[in-house]
């Protein structure tokens, strides 16, 4: 599903002739989040050994930071998007 959604957003890419980041941004934070669940379903398994299970919690870890990282992205393009348009809605009154 998330290759579909892949292609898709890059067919539409193709077409306007212009990459938007936050679709690309948010089937990784998706595809981030899916090991998560899988590595806490089975994380039981792995408490008796210590080792395993530290470099478990490690990924786990890199994986939040993955995904917080892709939001805070997200919210950065929603704004800088939301300032441009402000500011090219504000230059065309101007004009006016």
């Amino acid at each position: 599903m998330m290759t579909t959604e892949i292609v898709y957003n890059v067919a539409i890419s193709l077409k306007s002739h212009m990459l938007n980041a936050e679709p690309f941004l948010i089937i990784g934070a998706i595809a981030s989040i899916s090991p998560d669940a899988v590595i806490t379903a089975t994380s039981t398994e792995l408490e008796a050994k210590p080792e395993v299970f530290r470099s478990t919690l490690i990924e786990l870890g890199l994986l939040a930071v993955t995904v917080i990282a892709m939001t805070v992205a997200i919210l950065i393009l929603r704004f800088s998007q939301r300032r441009y348009i402000e500011r090219e809605t504000e230059a065309i009154r101007v004009e006016s």
